[in-house]
């Protein structure tokens, strides 16, 4: 049965897609080399065999009634480990911490760090047809320090990633599940689908535009969260030190009653390719 609300996301999603189908796909191998192949490129894949830390600050506005301000963040290393010369193991970790002022709640602001989610793909060392695909499981921990950061229940499901890369362009879905299986009983279950089509082009001078929207849906509460967002990076190196940073401008589309409207996010990302 479809969930209440899904013909709003599942347009946003058909919109997007109608966006990529004029786009002819030829394989990666097919492809000039550029400065737009390198570290850029790998940046808009997630099962590369590149390893990135992001750190990310985000701010959330117009919440509720009394348009609040939240603040959150998010560290989130990608660390790939070759299984033997065809294959690659690729463990992506993120870590949260915020800061909720929570006043439409009638509550005290709160800090602090939020749930680990933990997400493993195995993925094929190469592309096939100039695709990339991954395929594993994703674990969230209860590690939040305030019950209103987190869950309190230990989840789990499938995750997976599809890309493709052609020329300057690169278009990706990311889709997981997940579903609690222990934690504090007198907390709600936890059953979560989270879904990311994104689109992005990279220039010769390696930056990076993109649109995407990180959508989820709480099967629990019936809840759809879809920010729609435009992002610009610009890849670089500074003292030696590979990196890449980037700013994104988010819509909220759908969101809970007491969810913001709109928000921004600035990405620090340290690179250590191989």
């Amino acid at each position: 049965m479809a969930p209440p609300g899904l013909d709003l996301p599942l347009a946003v999603v058909l919109a997007m897609w109608l966006t990529l189908a004029p786009i002819p796909v030829r394989a990666q191998s097919e492809v000039p080399t550029t400065a737009a192949d390198g570290l850029a490129m790998k940046l808009q894949n997630p099962v590369a065999n590149l390893i990135s830390v992001p750190i990310e600050n985000n701010w959330e506005f117009s919440e509720g009634p009394a348009h609040a301000t939240d603040y959150f963040g998010n560290v989130k290393p990608v660390i790939p480990f070759p299984l033997g010369t065809d294959w690659n193991l690729i463990t992506r970790t993120i870590v949260p911490f915020s800061y909720s002022v929570l006043l439409d709640r009638g509550l005290n602001g709160r800090a602090g760090v939020g749930d680990v989610v933990a997400t493993i793909y195995v993925s094929p060392g190469k592309p096939i047809h100039g695709w990339f695909w991954g395929i594993g499981p994703g674990l969230v921990v209860p590690t939040a320090t305030d019950d209103l950061l987190g869950s309190g229940k230990w989840s789990a499901g499938p995750t997976g990633a599809v890309v493709a890369q052609f020329g300057p362009w690169s278009v990706l879905t990311l889709v997981g599940q997940t579903s609690s299986f222990a934690g504090d009983p007198m907390r709600g279950n936890v059953e979560t689908t989270y879904l990311q089509p994104s689109l992005s082009y990279t220039t010769q001078t390696d930056t990076s535009i993109g649109l995407d929207t990180q959508s989820s849906y709480d099967w629990t509460a019936g809840v759809w969260v879809v920010p729609l967002e435009i992002s610009a990076s610009q890849v670089f190196t500074l003292a030696g030190q590979e990196m890449s940073l980037g700013l994104t401008v988010r819509s909220h589309l759908d969101r809970p009653v007491f969810g913001p409207r709109w928000g921004l996010a600035f990405t620090a990302t340290f690179l250590f390719p191989r």
